[in-house]
């Protein structure tokens, strides 16, 4: 029998089990700036941010943020962005909408010195209101007092005729519209007209006289005081449209003068000034009554409501990016990157009778691509492809490649037949975009889209984990950051260095520690809630435990599940004695992230004369991973080189987790395995109080697996649960995961006690030795023995299956 010493020589220390943090005093924090952890990452960032030499570098150096969740990439990032920002004195511009009078299906985007476009919209209503209402008004007051001067003209004009028709024995009459052609005047009543019984009782010689020669002296006169209104009526019409002309020039300079200065050099915005300026020298005339002699005689003005209506729509601006209040490059987060969000767009809507479409540049909206134009944009790539799919996806490449954004509907950009033919013109944008996302993502489009892997050369790649001394100053940093906004009590030091245990036992690493400062930040949190509930004025150590416990325990209904379903006796489980051919291995399942547990898994082996092989039952059922069944192909090499150098093997052995029903993957079960079958080659009993795990090699070397941590205290769990725990119990596990080891206090406090011992492996020798308590050379010269014995009595079927599976014709020999 093997002495104890081997088990004295392979027990690990209790300070291997767990690596503990002095407590984290308060002076030890030196910096709580947003880069915590994230130094290589940010470095990255700024490396990206700086490129902007050239349109090639603008456009290709693009970034992409990758790492896990909950390490602070996207708050961290924009947090960062912001700050590169606020050192950057570069107001973004605002950019306008307006109506395109050469294309109106094509509205113009204009770009306008910062804090412009709010004076540039309300001057350009005014303008509207002004050409509208005002301008007619004062037109209308113009032709007014034109007209009567023109109607006194006209009166001295008749006036004249009048007095000189009198002098011929005639009047002219006025009637409500014209003068009316001369009458014989009364001798009596010189204002009247010549009644009949007057004519009558004249001369027939003054008769004659004032019918004849008269009357055509007073016609004479009639007719050129006609002639003259009729000149004088024609030539005022023809100085008219010309002098209005000039008059509305001079009313509405004043305003254009004004918006040109706003609007500066923008040839775009001046261009559409100048057309407006033509609309409104055209429209205003239609406002008001034309021109004719029916204003002398003061008739209503009549107002073109359809004119009126058209100055107002063209003269307003559409204000897509206000930025008044903005000082620097401009910092967008889009969190829900759909197609419209991003890119904008089209508001049209029905109207009328026949639901027709009605669009007018007043209804195009843009997105938050053209909020970020001159600063930053930052979305997360999968929300995108979520919400906004491949398509988003594309038309963020073109935009980024082309910098050039065109506002229009989603079937405008696939070229399929849109409901309108409505979209802006091409705006020239400039937006360095960051997205981020799982490293798993990036990957996959770098591989598949070239056009992605051109336009983000730069990765800044989030890391999920710090050094462990580090970590005693960043967790105590960003802890002072979580209590800043003052909704956490103090944290005492104790705890902190239990948070900081805890971000060690995330990473399996004792040298490291987690970056998950959102989970981080979740468990601090729910700490102060339990501290709040015992009525402490402090988090401890213990209430730092309990959130823990308690966010496990929310979350493991299927692990609750799976131990009743062990301790009941359903699922097998030897915890004492001694058995041939059988082994507790350790298997680690995961439901979530945040829910990994270990649970013992039987392992048993047959060995039988046969052709040389190693089944796996799962294997044979196509149950097996890839993994699992490697490692099958390295026991069969390592039997195969130990034990059959010099003949065949002339053995079948058979392996089987027992009771697995599903899929099982991995190669952290063949240490277990090897044992098992040396067991049931030599009848040697392996030790049931005992557990293993670990990988190994061809050449029997252990090699490290991983969730070393739950899969002890899944072995530990099966036998504290149900008071089993006694001197002789333990775990095997590989000497190079010893730096992974950060076990739970009950774990390293039975150790104490001696009711359970963890043991450290570098060989299958060891994991031998302590398994079937013999010396390893015994046990292999037994396997020789035992082979031999095999082999002897080995039937000639048998041997011409072996000759067959060497490749040789068993007829040649």
């Amino acid at each position: 029998m093997m002495s104890s010493d081997i088990r004295t020589r392979l027990a690990v220390p209790e300070d291997r089990l767990c690596r503990r943090c002095a407590p984290v005093e308060e002076t030890i924090i030196a910096d709580t700036s947003d880069v915590i952890g994230q130094e290589n990452a940010l470095r990255s960032v700024d490396l990206g941010l700086d490129m902007t030499s050239g349109d090639y570098a603008k456009t290709h150096y693009n970034i992409v943020v990758v790492g896990p969740s909950n390490t602070g990439r996207t708050t961290k990032t924009l947090k960062h962005l912001r700050k590169h920002a606020a050192g950057i004195a570069a107001p973004p511009p605002d950019v306008l909408c307006l109506h395109n009078f050469s294309s109106p299906r094509r509205p113009s985007t204009v770009f306008v010195k910062n804090g412009q476009g709010r004076a540039i919209r309300k001057k350009l209503a005014a303008l509207g209101r002004y050409a509208a209402i005002g301008l007619p008004r004062k037109l209308i007051a113009s032709r007014q007092q034109r007209l009567e001067r023109l109607h006194e003209k006209i009166g001295e004009i008749w006036a004249d005729a009048k007095e000189r028709v009198q002098a011929f024995g005639h009047l002219i009459l006025e009637d409500d519209e014209r003068y009316l052609p001369p009458v014989f005047m009364s001798v009596a009543h010189p204002d009247r007209p010549m009644s009949q019984e007057e004519y009558e009782a004249l001369d027939d010689d003054i008769r004659d006289k004032l019918g004849g020669e008269l009357a055509a002296e007073a016609q004479n006169i009639y007719e050129t005081a006609g002639m003259a209104t009729q000149t004088l009526l024609t030539e005022d019409r023809k100085s008219l449209k010309k002098d209005e002309r000039k008059q509305m020039r001079r009313s509405v300079g004043r305003h254009f003068r004004n918006l040109r200065q706003l609007g500066g050099e923008d040839p775009a915005f001046n261009g559409y000034l100048a057309e407006l300026e033509k609309l409104i020298l055209r429209l205003v005339p239609r406002l008001a009554t034309p021109p004719d002699a029916s204003m002398i005689f003061g008739g209503p003005p009549k107002v073109d409501a359809n004119a009126m209506e058209l100055l107002r729509r063209l003269t307003e601006v559409n204000l897509l990016v206000d930025n008044a209040r903005v000082t620097h490059p401009p910092v967008i987060q889009v969190t829900v990157p759909q197609y419209s969000e991003l890119f904008g767009r089209i508001n049209a809507h029905l109207s009328g009778p026949d639901d027709s479409v009605n669009v007018d540049h007043t209804m195009v909206e843009g997105g938050a691509f053209l909020r970020a134009n001159g600063g930053y944009l930052i979305l997360d790539l999968e929300d995108l492809l979520r919400w906004g799919g491949m398509l988003t996806f594309y038309k963020l490449l073109q935009v980024i490649r082309t910098r050039k954004l065109t506002i229009e509907g989603k079937a405008r950009f696939v070229d399929a037949d849109p409901l309108i033919d409505y979209r802006s013109k091409d705006i020239p944008v400039d937006v360095r975009v960051v997205v981020v996302c799982d490293q798993w993502l990036v990957h996959l489009l770098r591989h598949y889209e070239p056009e992605f892997n051109n336009l983000f050369r730069i990765n800044a790649e989030f890391d999920d984990q710090m050094d462990f001394d580090e970590a005693r100053r960043a967790y105590a940093a960003f802890v002072d950051i979580c209590r800043a906004d003052g909704s956490l009590p103090e944290v005492t030091p104790e705890a902190l260095a239990r948070l900081v245990e805890y971000g060690a036992r995330r990473t399996e690493d004792q040298q490291k520690a987690s970056t998950e400062f959102g989970i981080i930040k979740d468990v601090i949190t729910e700490a102060a809630h339990w501290a709040r509930q015992d009525g402490a004025d402090s988090v401890g150590p213990t209430h730092v435990q309990r959130a823990i416990d308690e966010r496990f325990e929310r979350q493991a209904l299927l692990v609750r599940r799976y131990q009743e379903y062990l301790d009941s006796g359903h699922l097998l489980f030897d915890h004492d004695g001694f058995k041939v051919g059988q082994i507790n291995g350790l298997s680690v399942l995961m439901i979530s992230p945040e829910i990994v547990f270990g649970i013992p898994s039987r392992i048993t082996a047959q060995a039988f004369a046969g052709p040389e092989k190693v089944l796996l039952v799962q294997r044979e059922a196509g149950l097996s991973g890839p993994s699992m069944d490697t490692a099958i192909g390295v026991i069969r090499g390592y039997f195969s080189g130990r034990y059959g150098r010099k003949r065949p093997l002339g053995l079948a052995v058979q392996l089987c987790f027992e009771q697995c029903y599903g899929g099982i993957d991995g190669d952290s079960a063949s240490l277990a395995e090897t044992v098992a079958l040396i067991s049931a080659i030599t009848r040697l009993p392996v030790d049931q109080r005992l557990a293993m795990t670990g990988s190994m090699n061809q050449l029997g070397e252990a090699q490290p697996i991983g969730g070393a941590n739950e899969k002890i205290e899944g072995h530990f769990d099966a036998l504290k649960r149900r008071g089993l725990l006694r001197p002789g119990h333990g775990t095997v596990l590989p000497t190079q995961n010893l730096d992974n080891l950060m076990l739970k206090d009950e774990v390293i406090e039975a150790q104490r006690q001696g009711l359970y011992q963890i043991y450290a492996v570098s060989h299958i020798d060891e994991a031998l030795e302590i398994f079937l308590r013999r010396p390893a050379k015994e046990i292999h010269d037994l396997v020789k023995k035992r082979l031999k014995e095999i082999n002897g009595g080995l039937s000639l079927v048998g041997l011409l299956g072996i000759l067959r599976r060497r490749g040789r014709d068993p007829l040649d020999d």
